[in-house]
Parts: structure tokens; C-alpha cells; sequence
């Protein structure tokens, strides 16, 4: 599989191989990637962990809830999450669930209010209630004595919240690639069987690896729109490269 995934990269004609592979081997390569994807996240987002998280409990403001209320603080506070530009807001005054563009306008990931923690979703704004018991006083010295406790349940946050956000984006990697591939077999007009289209469709997610795992460590501007772009140079190298093409 490792060596397929380099071909898939590297080698336009490898493509006309691959296709010939059963769809059982084609399947396989497709899983295989979504893996790695998720064991390369997986070991990523532990080792931000490692690293960030002693400076995000550092700075994470007192908290005091009575009765399953936020009480402090009482004005809007913000705690960033270091390295991102994303965070997470305290306000003991919010009642009522904020409009979704409040999220996204603020990069908010969460706001914590008075009784309710409310969450941007596809759906709108989830909202999750506090425990009606939960007494007790938050400060950055008692959240650094479960520092591991805490890492710990973040990485397995992090493995299942990646892992679904993971095979989303290589189903909608696919969607894309085979729509790009219709794209280009009916500008070429080239007679390409549906099982060839699909079979390529799964080997493009190789490059589609190889550019997220760029954008994870370093960042690419408009990331889906380059996956998009990527897709399109790869699919004219594919047809170009055509046996059938060739011959003429």
C-alpha cells in the first residue's frame, strides 16, 4: 500500500495500472489511507498536547459554579487556545443560546453561560446544560494537579472527533475527484469505463494525503480549493498519459 500511495503521487502512469486492480484491493487502499490519516492526526494533536496544553491551563480564568450556574467570572471572558485562533468564552450573563455567525465571526469553539455550554454545529447551536449539582471552584492550580487526566481525555477526544472528520473529508475528496474526473473524460472524450472513474477516484486521495498531511503541519491557504486545484492538474496528466491518447 505504502508504495502504491508513492506511485499514486508520482507516477501519472501508474494510474492506468492501478485501475486495473479489483475494486476489493481498490477498497483496501482507500481504507488504508483513511488510517494513516487518522494514527498521523492522532500523534499530531498529542504532541500539541504535550506542548500546549501546560500554557492553556496556565491561563484559564477562575471558575465558580453554584448549583449548576456560572457565577464567575461574571463580565465575558475569553481564554485563547494557544496556537490557534480559535477560543473559548465565560459568560455567567448569556441565557440564551447566541445566533450561529456569533461563532463563526469570533472563531468561538464553545461559550460557556450562565446554565448552558452552547456549540456551533452543522445543525445551528447545540446547547448542553450543567450539571443542576455541580458546586465546585475551577482554578489554573487545580486544573495543572489533572494535567495528565485531562491529556488524556483530550486524546481520545481527539481520535474520535478526528476520525469521523477524517473519513468525511476523504468521502468528500472522492465526491470531488470522481466529479473532476467526469469533468475531464468529457472535454477529452475519451472512452473511460465508470470502473477505471471510480478506481482513480480512490487512488487521488494519495496526493489528497500527502497535500492535508502539508496543510497539518505547515498550513495551506484555501486547503479545499488547492484540493480541488490538485485534482484537476492530476486528472489532466491522467488522460494525457492514456495509452489510447498516445497511439494517435
Amino acid at each position: 500500500m505504502l508504495l502504491a500511495w508513492f506511485h499514486s503521487i508520482f507516477n501519472f502512469h501508474a494510474y492506468h495500472r492501478l485501475a486495473l486492480l479489483s475494486a476489493g484491493k481498490t477498497a483496501l487502499f482507500g481504507v488504508w489511507i483513511t488510517l494513516v490519516s487518522i494514527l498521523c492526526f492522532y500523534f499530531y494533536a498529542s504532541w500539541q498536547i504535550s506542548a500546549q496544553l501546560p500554557t492553556f491551563l496556565n491561563n484559564f480564568p477562575p471558575l465558580s459554579f453554584e448549583q449548576g450556574e456560572l457565577k464567575s467570572p461574571a463580565k465575558r471572558t475569553l481564554l485563547s487556545i494557544p496556537q490557534t485562533p480559535y477560543g473559548i468564552v465565560f459568560d455567567a450573563q448569556t441565557r440564551q443560546a447566541p445566533a450561529p455567525t456569533y461563532f463563526l465571526e469570533n472563531q468561538i469553539l464553545a461559550l460557556v453561560g450562565q446554565k448552558e455550554i452552547y456549540i456551533p454545529s452543522v445543525g445551528g447551536v447545540q446547547s448542553q446544560p450543567i450539571p443542576s449539582r455541580w458546586d465546585s471552584d475551577i482554578t489554573p492550580q487545580t486544573l495543572l494537579k489533572e494535567q495528565a487526566n485531562i491529556a488524556a481525555a483530550l486524546r481520545t477526544i481527539f481520535l474520535f472527533g478526528g476520525a469521523m472528520l477524517l473519513i468525511m473529508f476523504f468521502f468528500g475528496s472522492f465526491c470531488m475527484a470522481t466529479a473532476v474526473l467526469f469533468f475531464w473524460k468529457g472535454i477529452t472524450r475519451q472512452n473511460v469505463s465508470l470502473a477505471h472513474i471510480f478506481r482513480w477516484a480512490v487512488f487521488l486521495q494519495g496526493p489528497a494525503f500527502a497535500l492535508w498531511l502539508v496543510n497539518l503541519f505547515f498550513g495551506v491557504p484555501l486547503f479545499l480549493f488547492a484540493v480541488f486545484i490538485l485534482f484537476m492538474m492530476y486528472c489532466q496528466q491522467i488522460f494525457n498519459t492514456l495509452p489510447e491518447r498516445k497511439q494517435r
